[in-house]
């Protein structure tokens, strides 16, 4: 947020600093006042409440109350922007601070009264009571403007936080807020004190802390300050403190009904039933819990420890159930966090500047107060933080963004962030998973989620360069302030409501302790879904900033957002793919992978849905090899289709592979059954051949052996040629295989077996050991005969002048003749679509090759496939060499990853 960061230290003497000059300038004149006779009143007053009716304060409290420090939260709303949206919930931290009151007032009375004792003897006693009281009054005067808002952006700051957690350190509690820190340090202020001091001074109190006003004003201030960060102030009631700061304090049982009343939710709180299940119990110190017996002095035999009744315990469920639903439908609610998101934006905005630190900011949010900042000029801000504007863009926005709160022409969702989005075709994807949580984890951590703010910004930035209008009329020199994430933290479930005391069998135990419900389980059931972060922007740039953050997590996480992405952040699919389509054009999709390009027109069209379900049936006979290192791909055939057709990117060459994989020809198992039947009519003197698979056992033949046992009655043995020449006898040998192609393969192999070097071809690098005597003798010595399922006239030709050449009695059989083939290019003219549509497959074919590493000869003569007739063949198993490369070849073609729709099965 930042360029330069103070030390912890630093920044906690700058916030005690600032919170004894704001007490003085604010109380300094009150003080005066009261230091005038008659200026105290000595009865106590009863003020109305909108939401628990009565309320009384005592005179000491009355001065309190009408403190400029109390009276400044009349002006800081409760719940800080979300009135924006529940127009009805501009209830101020100043009731709210009275309904604590009151609340605390209410425990206070039923934990006396569940200690059975006589009120002058209760746990409680009225010095007591009226210390948590006082607390009451001003555990809330640190909130700034916006209360939580603006405390939530300061705290992103790396030095603020870690001087949070000093003092955390320091007064030996968990964490500490912002608001929290500057109350205490208020409370603990000496015009805070005097303040006390006086009216302590004037008129008769309870309070029996020290000998003489001023004694007893620093005592009792120390203790608030220590009840305000919730920390034990008491040792004989040790959990004293916790009715401001406890499982089950007065300040949710407040904000938790006072919230949901002014916004219309409805509450599931039922206060009376809680304050009837408390229960008090003088507890010896060797039955007080560990955690609390560690704050206490030694040399005491008891305290006086307060729960809830066993009984009781699944009140503990409602609090949890209450907030959880509270955070739902109110405070997270998305409207809600769009607007906190641009009072953050203004924020993080001011802290870019070089220089500020974090006492301008802090101080900001107490010279102004909620109205006052909306209706602000941006001049106004800057001059009430100290700062002096960096650059006219930051003036700018900063103005815009009051502009646009004033008018609620508020920011909208541009990026929904989930860690694993509904329907994601690539959710079985390791890629994509991993990249999809370290987003997600990412959103959660603070300078994590500013680099991703920045580099989102930056990709705008760059999409507005090339497509100016895409952001509409908004500066340019704005956009940098204008991407904000908006991540809560995960809800909990409930850590601090399950520290609350049970009852159970005369002994208190910590609620978590019980067996109960998962209350993580559920909180998270109810959360299921939804979305980890948003990304927020204005309405004019939110379309533009969706398709920036898609390229930036594309290329940074290695994560495809899916479709449903589009609709869970709202945006429009037909806004979304028109926009990519022109940036497409303006070459700012250039090196970036096509699965997030955009869909081409073609592939939208009715007609080929049908075809590709259609198309899919017919793959998906199909059983590719499966492994781990394959690269990202749909699950589905269909969406594997679209996505192989996708990375042809232009309308026609789409149409023109469409129609391609249309004429794909599968060798089935009933081909293997009918080349061996028609072979046999042909050549009846084969009848009770031993069949063997040509080649090794790596290579397809051997699948095709083995389906020969169809016809078990006509072929009754399958060897290999190792086992027929050591069975010996005099049967025809009839070797099998699916296709034959150029033939030099199968030439290869008959060199091999004999030895012969012409025959042997040195660029297929199998390295096959001959036969011995025997064997080739025995190849020799009998009718043998070479039957493929299908195959080109030349192979045909050239295995025949192989077999002749070695001294073999070999018939070649081909079932479904080279004019039988599907092939994707025959008898076209140059210059034709069908002849470009031919010259793009050569050369994807051609950067396919190099990318495997494969020398400029071989992207020459295999570029279309091996042998160059881009044929379109596959069997059941395996997709031959020889069918069109971009279709079974992964690599890279124009810098890009190419995925093959289906692979083959390699031999080595």
């Amino acid at each position: 947020m930042v360029a330069g960061l103070m030390s912890a230290r630093d920044i906690l003497a700058q916030c005690e600093a600032f919170a004894k000059r704001y007490a003085e300038d604010r109380l300094r004149p009150y003080i005066i006042r009261l230091s005038k006779p008659g200026a105290i009143g000595s009865s106590p007053k009863e003020i109305n409440d909108a939401v628990w009716g009565t309320v009384k304060v005592s005179p000491l409290e009355v001065v309190v109350i009408d403190s400029p420090l109390v009276q400044r939260l009349r002006l800081i709303k409760q719940l800080g922007v979300v009135h924006w949206i529940y127009p009805g919930a501009s209830h101020s931290r100043f009731e709210h601070t009275l309904g604590v009151l009151h609340q605390a007032q209410q425990l206070i009375v039923s934990i006396n009264q569940a200690s059975g004792t006589s009120p002058a003897n209760s746990p409680i006693d009225s010095s007591r009571a009226q210390l948590v009281r006082l607390c009451a009054l001003v555990h809330d005067i640190g909130h700034g403007v916006f209360s939580h808002v603006s405390e939530h952006s300061l705290v992103r700051r790396t030095d603020l936080r870690l001087a949070l957690a000093e003092f955390a350190t320091d007064k030996g509690i968990d964490k500490v807020q912002l608001s929290e820190l500057i109350a205490h340090d208020i409370v603990g202020a000496p015009a805070f004190i005097e303040m006390i001091s006086v009216a302590l001074d004037r008129i008769e109190h309870p309070l029996r802390y020290g000998v003489g006003a001023k004694e007893t004003a620093q005592h009792v201030c120390s203790l608030i300050q220590k009840a305000i960060v919730g920390h034990h102030i008491d040792d004989q009631v040790p959990l004293l403190h916790e009715i401001i700061t406890g499982p089950f304090d007065a300040d949710k049982l407040d904000y938790y009904v006072r919230d949901a009343h002014h916004a219309g939710v409805p509450s599931l709180l039922d206060i009376s039933r809680l304050l009837q299940k408390i229960v008090t119990k003088t507890v010896p110190m060797k039955d007080v819990p560990g955690d609390i017996k560690r704050a206490l002095k030694g040399g005491r035999d008891n305290c006086d420890l307060f729960g809830l009744k066993w009984s009781g315990a699944a009140i503990l469920d409602e609090l949890h159930l209450a907030r959880v639903l509270l955070y739902a439908k109110i405070y997270r609610q998305k409207k809600v966090l769009a607007v906190e998101a641009m009072i953050d934006a203004i924020f993080e905005a001011l802290g870019t500047v070089d220089g500020v630190s974090p006492l301008n900011l802090i101080e900001l949010c107490y010279k102004i107060s909620d109205d006052q900042f909306i209706v602000s000029e941006a001049s106004a801000i800057f001059e009430a933080a100290s700062i002096k504007p960096s650059s006219p863009g930051l003036f700018n926005f900063v103005g815009g963004t009051l502009r646009r709160l004033r008018d609620r022409d508020l920011f909208v969702t541009s990026l929904a962030l989930l860690e694993k989005y509904p329907d994601d075709p690539w959710q079985s994807d390791k890629k994509q998973v991993l990249g999809l949580t370290t987003l997600a984890a990412d959103c959660e951590n603070t300078q994590k989620r500013g680099e991703l703010r920045q580099g989102i910004a930056s990709e705008l930035a760059l999409l507005a360069g090339v497509l100016p209008d895409a952001i509409d009329d908004v500066p340019t020199n704005t956009l940098q302030y204008g991407v904000v994430i908006s991540a809560k933290p995960r809800l909990s479930g409930g850590t601090e409501i399950d520290r609350a005391l049970i009852l159970q069998n005369n002994k208190f135990i910590r609620g978590r302790d019980l067996d109960r419900i998962n209350q993580p389980a559920w909180a998270d059931a109810y959360n299921f879904g939804s979305p980890q972060a948003h990304i927020f922007a204005p309405r004019e740039t939110a379309l533009a900033t969706f398709v920036a953050a898609e390229r930036y997590i594309r290329t940074k996480y290695n994560a495809v957002l899916p479709r449903s992405a589009i609709e869970l952040s709202k945006q429009n699919s037909s806004d979304v793919t028109a926009l990519k389509r022109r940036l497409e054009a303006v070459g700012w999709y250039k090196g970036i992978p096509i699965d997030i390009r955009p869909i081409p027109a073609r592939l939208e069209m009715a007609d080929v849905f049908d075809r590709v379900e259609a198309l899919a049936i017919k793959l998906e006979t199909i059983d590719e090899p499966v492994g781990t290192t394959i690269p990202r791909r749909a699950p589905k055939m269909r969406d594997r289709i679209l996505d192989w057709l996708k990375q042809f990117r232009h309308d026609e060459s789409i149409e023109r592979a469409l129609s391609m994989l249309e004429s794909l020809k599968i060798l089935s198992r009933e081909d293997n059954f009918e080349a061996l039947r028609t072979f046999i009519d042909k050549y009846p003197q084969f009848k009770g051949a031993t069949i063997i698979p040509l080649g090794d056992l790596k290579d397809s033949g051997t699948v095709q052996a083995y389906i020969s046992r169809d016809l078990e009655s006509v072929f009754p043995r399958t060897l290999t040629v190792e086992q027929a020449a050591e069975r010996g006898g005099d049967e025809p040998l009839v070797f099998i295989d699916d296709l034959i192609g150029s033939g030099g393969q199968a030439s290869d192999l008959i060199g091999s077996w004999f030895d012969n070097e012409q025959l042997k071809q040195e660029q297929l690098g199998e390295n096959r050991l001959p036969f011995n005597a025997r064997e080739q003798d025995f190849l020799k010595s009998r009718p043998v005969a070479f039957v493929f399922l299908t195959g080109w006239t030349d192979g045909r030709r050239r295995l025949q002048e192989a077999a002749d050449a070695v001294g073999m009695n070999a018939v070649v059989y081909v079932h479904i003749d080279e004019g039988k083939l599907p092939f994707a290019f025959k008898n076209i003219e140059d210059g034709s679509p069908q002849a470009r549509f031919r010259d793009q497959c050569r050369q994807i074919g051609a950067a396919l090759l190099e990318s495997n590493g494969k020398d400029a000869g071989k992207q020459r003569d295999r570029a279309l496939g091996y042998g160059n007739r881009a044929m379109l063949l596959a069997t059941r198993l395996n997709v031959p060499t020889q069918t069109l490369t971009c279709i079974w070849m992964d690599g890279r073609y124009n810098g890009v990853d190419w995925h093959a729709l289906i692979r083959r099965r390699k031999k080595n």
